[in-house]
């Protein structure tokens, strides 16, 4: 979802709140709102030159009109003298119930996107039908929130995904968590690796579930962790072998308290994929970025992101049907990817019959598609914030 259609939504968002905000507080709270660009870098609207109040007002003046812009401050002065006279009772609760339903309503459009159900365009339409009044976020809900369902694997466990473990007889296994690692058709198990140890085991899809996720706090501050080690391996980099060897283990200590706090920060995990394509362990940043795919909670541009680091990981492993898997995947979700066709017509290219007697072997260490859709370079995949 692109800035302008984010900025349309969080608006209506605001709208749907009772009582309801002065068009006035509600762009003021727009310019306060941080976003992130796709690097990961956080901004704010009003502290970013050249998108102030006047570019907001421009922005809702084309796509939503001064007439709804007119509706609002009329509805909003209306709708507060009948607070004030209903009182302050359950206010919190709904200004939460309609926090909650903007929320959902933007997971539910950027899943219909994912999923192939509506393209980019038609998502904008929907869009619209809500900016000009023409549907609600429930109607639009209750509508394709049953088609996305059913277009999603059911709480499907795959390779990466973060678990925890239940209702086992050994009652001190009950609530790890562990990542999922490869199902054993012939056992009918999934191997899970537990979290923070070398320990491994084999465990019915019975007593699995996808784990919860963190509190709002924890997952910030594994994030923040996650960005530092991202900063200290760039440094890393630029040092000779003995100051490098320092600034990596700082940024291995980072990493650790990261996923002691989400273990399913997709950030922490491609990051532990770069380390390891340092190290030159493919199989280890293949895993990695396993990890990243699965647990990404992140826009649909992180999810991209994670997928394209995913493909990297498996064309230096060797594996070109998984690797063009995972090309089609990113083109299935975003057709005109560029790096993404850029890559799938590389690894075709070098995996096509050849007429040569003796063909050229590939070359694992050409320069690949990296997690931030750029060329792989010595550096990390993850930008560090500034």
């Amino acid at each position: 979802m692109d800035l302008i259609t984010g900025i349309e939504m969080d608006m209506r968002g605001i709208h749907a709140e009772q009582p309801r905000p002065t068009w006035e507080e509600a762009v003021a709270r727009m310019l306060a709102t941080e976003h992130k660009s796709r690097d990961g870098t956080s901004f704010t609207l009003g502290e970013t030159p050249g998108f102030g109040r006047e570019w907001i007002e421009g922005v809702l003046q084309d796509s939503i009109g001064e007439a709804w812009k007119d509706d609002w401050a009329a509805e909003s002065e209306e709708e507060g003298e009948e607070d004030k006279e209903d009182g302050e009772g359950g206010e919190e609760d709904e200004d939460a119930e309609g926090e909650e339903l903007h929320r959902s309503l933007r997971r539910l459009l950027d899943g219909l996107v994912e999923y192939g159900l509506q393209s980019e365009g038609e998502v904008d339409g929907i869009t619209d039908s809500l900016a000009r009044g023409e549907t609600t976020a429930r109607q639009v809900l209750e509508t394709w929130g049953p088609r996305l369902a059913a277009a999603q694997p059911s709480a499907a466990l795959e390779v990466g995904l973060l678990v925890e473990i239940h209702s086992l007889s050994h009652a001190d296994l009950n609530g790890k968590q562990g990542y999922c690692t490869a199902w054993d058709a012939a056992k009918e198990r999934w191997g899970v690796a537990l979290v923070s140890t070398t320990r491994a085991l084999a465990v019915r899809p019975a007593n699995l579930r996808a784990a919860a996720p963190p509190s709002p706090k924890d997952a910030e501050s594994a994030a923040e962790m996650a960005y530092e080690a991202a900063r200290l391996l760039s440094e890393a980099r630029q040092k000779g072998a003995d100051g490098a060897a320092a600034l990596t283990a700082q940024a291995e200590a980072r990493l650790a308290a990261s996923e002691a706090r989400d273990p399913a920060c997709s950030v922490m995990l491609q990051l532990r994929g770069d380390l390891a394509h340092m190290r030159g362990s493919h199989e280890r940043m293949a895993i990695e970025m396993h990890r990243a795919v699965a647990n990404c909670r992140g826009s649909r541009e992180e999810k991209l992101s994670c997928r394209m680091g995913l493909a990297n990981a498996l064309g230096e492993a060797g594996d070109a049907a998984g690797e063009e898997a995972q090309l089609r995947a990113v083109l299935r979700i975003a057709p005109s990817h560029i790096h993404a066709r850029f890559a799938l017509g590389s690894a075709l290219s070098q995996s096509a019959p050849s007429s040569e007697p003796n063909p050229r072997p590939r070359q694992p260490t050409q320069p690949r598609v990296c997690t931030s859709g750029l060329a792989r370079a010595p550096g990390p995949s993850v930008v560090p914030k500034p």
